[in-house]
């Protein structure tokens, strides 16, 4: 007997595996813990939102949070997003989708008119401010845009 302890196998490995479970509930509890003080995964944590815009949104300010989603879909293939170059607020999250539509009726949609979507994904990085522009030169078969048409801006406040 040394300190205590049978050294048989049974009462050894008995006593080995009660301290085991006991240092094992000690350590959950000290990660569980220390998870829900960091805000991680807790009550306090919020999961990433997505938000959608369009035309309607033209010239607002929008607020989001970092790891928010935001999707902005303009009804004519004409319109092209400028994309944040080295935005530490936002970043474009793959390319710009031009989708080609057909006429729902006749006379919905003329010819070279711009039938169709462009829509655009964003995910917001951290806190900081960034004015998210479309633009687009032609609004309709042969028609120049004015300068109100041709310019689509929406400021994005990451907080």
């Amino acid at each position: 007997m040394k300190d205590g302890f049978i050294a048989s196998r049974g009462r050894l490995a008995g006593t080995s595996t009660a301290l085991t479970l006991r240092v094992l509930v000690v350590a959950v509890s000290l990660t569980a813990a220390t998870v829900g003080s960091l805000g991680v995964g807790g009550a306090g944590a919020t999961s990433p939102k997505s938000i959608s815009l369009s035309e309607a949104n033209k010239g607002q300010v929008v607020t989001v949070h970092p790891g928010d989603h935001v999707t902005v879909v303009l009804h004519t293939t004409y319109w092209s997003f400028l994309r944040p170059v080295s935005s530490p607020v936002i970043s474009q999250v793959g390319r710009t989708v031009i989708k080609g539509g057909l006429p729902a009726s006749p006379g919905g949609c003329a010819p070279g008119s711009g039938c169709g979507t462009a829509t655009a994904h964003f995910v917001a990085l951290k806190t900081g401010q960034y004015r998210l522009h479309a633009l687009r030169s032609t609004c309709g078969e042969v028609m120049k845009c004015s300068p109100s048409q041709g310019v689509w801006t929406v400021v994005i406040k990451v907080r």
